[in-house]
């Protein structure tokens, strides 16, 4: 399957940050705005994907987070996390997930399975819900 490389990845970034230039010339200001859209959005589709019925609301973000997934693999980690660090200019930043978890003190080993973990228990409850219509 396609990835993309360090080279895309760079232009992407620069690409977004050039786009961002229109909310504010600050990172540091772009960077917390893009945070909170990244972290209402996850509150958002958990409490859709978990606590919703059942609905075509609840399928579109289905599918929503399985594009992202997807994403997530081809570019070798969360988009919006690495533009977050890169505004940011701070490499142990790894998203709102892990808001609460001192990763400094982690292997990159660590946290890729604590990913691992969390995702395979989303799409296990997920799969459940969909499967006894929960």
């Amino acid at each position: 399957m396609y990835q993309i490389n360090k080279e895309q990845n760079k232009k992407l970034l620069l690409f977004v940050e050039e786009k961002l230039k229109f909310i504010s010339n600050n990172n540091k200001f772009n960077g917390f705005i893009l945070f909170i859209f990244h972290l209402l959005f996850q509150l958002i589709s958990i409490y859709i994907l978990f606590f919703n019925r059942i609905s075509p609301i609840f399928y579109f973000t289905l599918t929503i987070w399985i594009f992202i997934l997807i994403s997530n693999y081809v570019c070798k980690g969360c988009l919006l996390t690495k533009i977050e660090r890169y505004l940011w200019n701070n490499n142990k930043w790894f998203g709102p997930y892990y808001i609460c978890c001192d990763l400094n003190k982690w292997s990159s080993n660590k946290i890729k399975n604590m990913y691992i973990c969390h995702i395979t228990i989303l799409i296990t409850i997920l799969f459940l819900r969909i499967l006894f219509k929960i």
